[in-house]
């Protein structure tokens, strides 16, 4: 799977609930897209499992490699350009 996180405000906020959260939409080994929405919190935890087992890590392939290297030289052009 490869995602991007997107900030996002909390509009209908309840109590106890985070003023904002992650959302990324993902591609499953289906091939079918997901969005998963994560607090601050859920990303720590999720970070901190990912940290204490490095064997099981994703290493990107050369195509993921070059979509994100198309991606973030899009954004600069983008952004040189507004």
């Amino acid at each position: 799977m490869i995602g991007e996180l997107f900030a996002a405000r909390n509009k209908v906020r309840e109590q106890n609930s985070a003023h904002h959260y992650y959302k990324v939409l993902v591609v499953d080994v289906y091939g079918n897209y997901e969005t998963l929405l994560v607090t601050d919190n859920e990303l720590e935890r999720i970070r901190d499992r990912s940290r204490k087992n490095r064997d099981e890590q994703v290493q990107p392939v050369w195509h993921t490699r070059l979509y994100v290297s198309l991606v973030r030289l899009a954004r600069k052009i983008r952004l040189e350009l507004f």
